[in-house]
This record gives structure tokens, sequence and C-alpha cells, in this order.
């Protein structure tokens, strides 16, 4: 839950769009996470690409994501 809340934190504090990867470090003397980067053009291969991946592990499919991210994009400039 804290990784999620900063991953979004971060996602809104950089004003990114429909989807981008957060990427996290654990500090190894206090088991801390922090944010390594943030990957707004993360790759979109099927199979290959993490948020891919990501994707399916928690039950969307490739189609999926990518009809959501097209969903996304359009709301957002009022296309439907």
């Amino acid at each position: 839950a804290k990784m999620e809340r900063y991953a979004m934190g971060a996602f809104a504090a950089l004003e990114c769009y429909d989807f981008a990867r957060v990427d996290f470090r654990i500090r190894a003397d206090n088991h801390q996470p922090y944010i390594l980067e943030i990957n707004p053009l993360a790759g979109l291969q099927e199979g290959i690409s993490d948020i891919v991946m990501e994707a399916e592990a928690g039950g969307v499919n490739y189609i999926g994501l990518i009809n959501g991210i097209l969903e996304a994009a359009a709301q957002r400039f009022g296309l439907i």
C-alpha cells in the first residue's frame, strides 16, 4: 500500500497521463522503498515489456491494456 501511494503521488506530481511505470528500490539499511525512476514511455511489446506483464499479472490481457490506454487518452481529449 505504501509503494502504491508513492507511485500514485509521483504520477500526479509529475502530471503523467494515462500510464507510466514507476520503478522502486528498497534500502538495505531500513528496508524502506524509494522511487528510482518513472518511465512514462514504457515499452508495450506483448509478452516482453514489464508493463504488459504487470497488467497480465493483474488480470488485464494485452488487448485490454492497449484499449484502456487508448480509452483514457480519448476521454482526456473529449473524443468519447
